[in-house]
């Protein structure tokens, strides 16, 4: 019997169903509550890992988080850069806690159902966050443009509160939606109901793109152009119709883009008027200060080895998940982080060659490629930490369907 077979008519139980809701309402920061969610989880997390889950690959992805969530919690409370709630709850115990709960929640019964489920609610409760979040703005100001002025640039305010969520930080809500649109273009003879499932991908994906060129967030349309081609060399298979479809979907790229460049229909000066369309014309990727950062910020870590902000950089932060760990805390937690990362790269890599449902396989790889372009351009750890818990989560459950696998 196959991974895709085992239990996989079988309805989620009462409890799974609560526990998914759970960890929606954490990705969504339910009333700015998240961090109370994983003290929550913890109990029960560790004593279903400790006693039934132990493995090998989870002792030492474990040991590896654990000693980078300790060092960086640790440091950047001594250093005076976070309040004692959000290192003990934030960086200390969510990161290990989401890990374990991905690892946990996946077992034998309904193991395909249960990944689906868990990842599509919380790629669709971070999307709701956003939108409800973009409407209560619009609500209380009139539009974006109008509440520009009071939050110093593109920004909303947040559907819990008063505080305000920057660009940056609200193309992490909007990232796994927006790589889901490969997806339309994926089937799974095993999802029953195969065309809602279609339709709730558009729109989440529909909402996610929305929100994130509202904002103006280049980042996006990176995610979308790089999930799309991740997608279809991972999951992909060469057939005359999947030919056919390519170069179709080619030919009307060409299209579009002569229709732009003629302003055919004022295709061009539409797209120059919105808050995207203006950022990108200025936009120039050699020129991005954000690689001048990742440069200072990699040298400042030779020169201040334990961290502490020291390094000069011409911007707030590196703009980068590796790199404003080590400009926070220093070159110990970095080096733990690049190993912790590239070892869950490998296991993501073991897990897409593995005989488990293609669809499955998109799915993962596409929140993978919107998390890793993120990690990559946007100082994570520093207001976004969350998003790290949310890759931990997702990486928990690859490594259970790897261990599922290889005990068959």
């Amino acid at each position: 019997m196959t991974t895709t077979q085992m239990g996989q008519n079988s309805k989620l139980s009462n409890a799974e169903i609560l526990f998914i809701i759970i960890v929606g309402l954490y990705a969504a920061n339910f009333l700015n509550k998240g961090i109370v969610i994983a003290f929550l989880l913890l109990p029960f997390i560790l004593w279903k890992i400790i006693f039934k889950e132990m493995t090998k690959r989870l002792i030492i992805m474990s040991s590896l988080l654990m000693l980078f969530s300790a060092y960086y919690a640790i440091t950047v409370k001594l250093y005076g850069f976070s309040d004692v709630t959000l290192v003990l709850g934030g960086y200390l115990i969510a990161p290990i806690v989401f890990y374990w709960t991905g690892y946990a929640f996946i077992n034998n019964k309904n193991p395909i159902k249960k990944s689906y489920c868990l990842i599509f609610t919380v790629a669709i409760s971070t999307m709701l966050f956003a939108i409800l979040s973009i409407v209560r703005t619009t609500q209380i100001y009139g539009s974006l443009e109008n509440a520009s002025p009071t939050y110093g640039g593109r920004a909303v305010m947040s559907l819990w509160g008063e505080n305000f969520l920057s660009a940056t930080g609200m193309n992490t809500y909007v990232s796994l939606g927006i790589a889901l649109t490969p997806l339309l273009f994926l089937r799974d003879n095993n999802i029953k109901k195969m065309k809602i499932t279609k339709l709730l991908i558009l729109a989440v994906s529909a909402i996610s793109i929305y929100v994130s060129l509202s904002l103006g967030n280049r980042t996006g349309l990176l995610i979308l152009g790089a999930s799309c081609i991740a997608v279809f060399f991972y999951t992909t298979k060469l057939t005359p119709r999947k030919i056919m479809s390519t170069v179709i979907i080619f030919f009307f790229s060409i299209l579009g883009f002569l229709l732009f460049i003629g302003n055919i229909f004022g295709v061009k000066d539409k797209w120059f008027s919105t808050t995207i369309g203006n950022r990108m014309r200025n936009f120039s990727a050699i020129d991005d200060p954000r690689f001048t950062a990742w440069g200072e910020s990699f040298k400042g870590m030779f020169s201040y080895p334990s961290g502490g902000r020291k390094t000069e950089l011409s911007l707030n932060y590196a703009h980068n998940l590796w790199l404003d760990v080590g400009y926070d805390a220093g070159l110990i937690p970095f080096v733990l982080l690049v190993i912790f990362s590239l070892l869950g790269l490998i296991s993501l890599r073991t897990f897409l060659k593995s005989d488990l449902p293609v669809f499955l396989k998109g799915l993962v790889i596409s929140c993978f490629t919107a998390m890793i372009v993120t990690f990559l351009l946007e100082p994570i750890m520093q207001g976004w930490f969350y998003y790290f818990t949310i890759f931990c989560l997702f990486l928990g459950l690859i490594h259970k369907h790897i261990y599922l696998k290889t005990t068959q």
